[in-house]
């Protein structure tokens, strides 16, 4: 957001005067007092450096947040609220700054609401993008931007010194004009589907092309062993101050091959590279860095691209250790540009996380040697020349403290306890770092058919067939171009333009460059062959132009399905998928044939389960067969007994039962509302076991309805069968204690 901000400034400064930009920033500030207000306007270098410094403040507030543990203080409502707060102030502020711009350097931000972070990000810079890429236009119109006071390194003498002058933030250089250094390599670039050849170079000069997909030194590599003083403990060597220790720059043969005699007496170096893949296919390597215990070296490697292969005399030497951070891309930018192959080498990267920290540089930098270092041109554009004095001491960091941390971690690996899968720590690293160096380079593949789905993702989603189509001949094309102008294909049109020309299917040059904002100059050049693609494309289709006023109409294949989409109704539990069936009179027609009628539709779901649906219900049929354990519960038999009792009463005879309360009072209720109380016998003839003198007929009742419970309670499970019988024994053994009792007061 910061770098959208100076960016902002950065281009007012140019196409404004003095006064507008004042007011201008005036409009943007909340403030109302303010030293800059004076009564002599200041000028715009002055006003916009002014802001620079509340920038600069800013950033170091924001430098102090948590990073690491910033998800853990979001989870505190204070911090997350006051985190928001900032984020929609930076907003406003972007937005303030976007519509200052003068109109024709326009951009509009993406509306904020509902954006995750990671879109912000995206839409932020794409307006930063669009921002620069239409001042460059004035530059290439003859508009040149002023400010001829840049730092700057003359190459080919030490930096004894900083030039004053001003120079943006990651690497925005409102002074440089940038000429495509391509034009100047001796071997033109080879952007063609062909497999990448390796060369590989005689010490005469001379070179020839080796196998594609074979690394031209993996015997050199892989039969090389590890010197005694690399696996065995040694004394750190203290970095020398950064201001105490020379900086060479190299940007001539000769210069390169002094560097090389030099480099040859040392027994570790440290080596970095800095790339720009923006406006470049593949990608181009535009700085190397190479530090020794006592020197740096800053190598031109646009100016003597075609004599960097005399490093393989140092690089490829196994007594001298190479050490490097992260060089997995470093080793491949080597062979691609330079032809140079690196034998021994140290990756601190993988160093770092088999001790399982943090595997950043400015990490390993910061916990050994207690310097922080600035990552703000970590993105900047390595192809400005001359290079200003800030990126350069920039990128001499990189190296400048390396060798002090493999020191450490040397020592560190050397003291931690083996592992039984990995062994000795220190050869485990030594063995990774081999393994990386044996990486080849390879040419990014595509393919017309597969390459625009891996690309975009889920953007297909939301699309029809013909926009499919469409952005795939739009997306095709400019690879193609791409190819053709050396520009990386996010140079050429950003993705989000290619879904717009996807979704809105515009046929015209003037409607596909509305769609393409910012408009590149491939783009604006070739707009008529985009145009082309799109219109072979919806002819491919089955769509047709309306040649007056420019409107496509998709086949009604494709509308039809659209619409069965919308009708089908889906049964549940059935099992079975639901068809689409148009019925037109008796005769079945064809969705494709008549799409007048779709309103026609009707719904027919298939006779025959799905055999997964026939699985899943014989699954449940077995599950419910499976006998259920049958535990007995406390009060299980009385239960049982009044249901038994329940059943066989006619079906109009309520079952009532007395019960009586803890306080001595009966009552009569219903079995279903049995609390906690005392079962007395009940009044019902089959269960009167306390009669005095029960008569005849009442036996003979109660006969009777134990005959004909006797078949019923043979149809019952056996433990409510038990029950059963030791309900009718308690009951007649409680009426003998009863006449007992009875008589025995008699």
């Amino acid at each position: 957001f910061l770098y959208f901000i100076e960016t902002c400034l950065i281009v007012l400064r140019e196409y404004l005067p003095s006064a507008d930009v004042f007011r201008t920033l005036l409009k943007i500030s909340s403030f109302r007092e303010t030293p800059l207000m004076s009564s002599d306007l200041p000028s715009a270098k002055g006003l916009v450096d002014a802001s620079f410094q509340h920038i600069r403040a800013y950033c170091a507030a924001i430098s102090k947040l948590p990073q690491e543990e910033y998800e853990y203080h979001s989870a505190f409502r204070g911090f997350s609220r006051a985190m928001s707060q900032h984020a929609d102030a930076m907003l406003d502020l972007m937005d303030a700054c976007a519509r200052q711009v003068p109109k024709r350097r326009r951009v509009v931000l993406a509306q904020r609401g509902g954006l995750t972070p990671a879109q912000r990000h995206t839409a932020v810079m794409e307006a930063v993008d669009s921002i620069l890429e239409k001042s460059l236009l004035d530059i290439a119109k003859g508009q040149k931007l002023q400010g001829d006071d840049q730092l700057q390194v003359v190459f080919g003498s030490s930096s004894g010194g900083h030039v004053g002058g001003h120079s943006g933030r990651g690497g925005v250089m409102s002074s440089v004009q940038i000429v495509k250094p391509q034009l100047s390599f001796d071997d033109a670039v080879d952007n063609s589907l062909a497999p990448f050849q390796p060369k590989i170079f005689h010490d005469d000069g001379s070179f020839e092309f080796g196998e594609a997909g074979v690394h031209p030194f993996r015997d050199t590599i892989q039969t090389f062993t590890f010197s005694s003083s690399q696996l065995l403990p040694s004394a750190d060597i203290p970095y020398l101050p950064l201001e105490a220790t020379p900086l060479t720059s190299v940007d001539t043969l000769e210069g390169m091959r002094t560097m090389v005699d030099a480099l040859g007496k040392e027994k570790e170096i440290a080596v970095d590279l800095e790339h720009h893949d923006f406006h470049s296919y593949q990608g181009m390597t535009c700085l190397m860095q190479i530090s020794t215990r006592h020197e740096d070296f800053l190598i031109d490697c646009l100016k003597i691209r075609s004599h960097m292969h005399l490093l393989n005399k140092v690089f490829l030497d196994p007594a001298i250790l190479k050490v490097f951070h992260g060089a997995k891309e470093d080793i491949r930018w080597l062979q691609k540009d330079f032809s140079v192959y690196v034998a021994n080498l140290f990756d601190t990267g993988i160093a770092l996380q088999t001790l399982h920290m943090p595997h950043s540089l400015a990490f390993a930098v910061d916990h050994f040697c207690q310097v922080r270092l600035d990552k703000k041109y970590q993105l900047a554009d390595w192809r400005i020349r001359p290079l200003p004095v800030e990126m350069a001491q920039y990128a001499r960091q990189d190296t400048h403290f390396l060798l002090y941390c493999y020191d450490r971690l040397k020592s560190l690996l050397l003291h931690a306890e083996g592992r039984a899968s990995v062994g000795n720590l220190l050869v485990h690293v030594l063995q990774e770092s081999r393994r990386l160096s044996l990486t080849i380079y390879e040419k990014p593949s595509f393919d017309p058919d597969v390459t625009y789905r891996e690309a975009m993702g889920r953007s297909l989603g939301g699309l029809a067939p013909t926009q499919t189509e469409v952005l795939r001949a739009v997306f095709n094309w400019r690879d193609a171009a791409a190819r053709d102008a050396d520009e990386s294909p996010q140079a050429i049109m950003h993705a989000a333009a290619i879904l717009q020309i996807a979704s809105k299917l515009p046929t015209s040059a003037r409607d596909i460059l509305k769609c393409c904002t910012p408009v590149s100059v491939v783009v604006r050049a070739n707009v008529g062959a985009i145009v082309d693609a799109v219109l072979k494309a919806l002819e491919k289709s089955g769509a047709t132009v309306d040649a007056a006023s420019g409107e496509v109409e998709v086949s009604s294949h494709e509308k039809g399905v659209k619409r069965a989409h919308t009708r089908c109704l889906y049964s549940r539990m059935s099992g079975a998928l639901p068809s689409v069936e148009l019925r037109v009179g008796d005769e079945g027609v064809s969705i494709c044939d008549i799409p007048s009628v779709m309103d026609d539709l009707s719904v027919k779901t298939s006779v025959a389960p799905s055999a997964w649906f026939r699985a899943m219900t014989a699954h449940s049929t077995a599950l419910q067969a499976i006998p259920k354990p049958n535990i007995p519960l406390p009060g299980h038999a009385v239960s049982a007994r009044v249901v038994l009792r329940a059943r066989a009463l006619p079906l109009d005879q309520d079952v009532t039962t007395k019960v009586q309360i803890a306080d001595g009072s009966e009552h009569t209720q219903a079995p279903e509302e049995f609390g906690e109380c005392v079962l007395l016998p009940s009044t019902h003839p089959s269960l009167r076991a306390d009669e005095e003198h029960p008569n005849e007929d009442d036996l003979n009742t109660v006969a009777a309805t134990e005959a004909e419970d006797k078949p019923k309670k043979d149809a019952l499970p056996q433990s409510i069968a038990e029950a059963y019988d030791s309900g009718r024994k308690q009951r007649r053994a409680e009426a003998a204690a009863m006449q007992a009792r009875k008589r025995n007061r008699e």
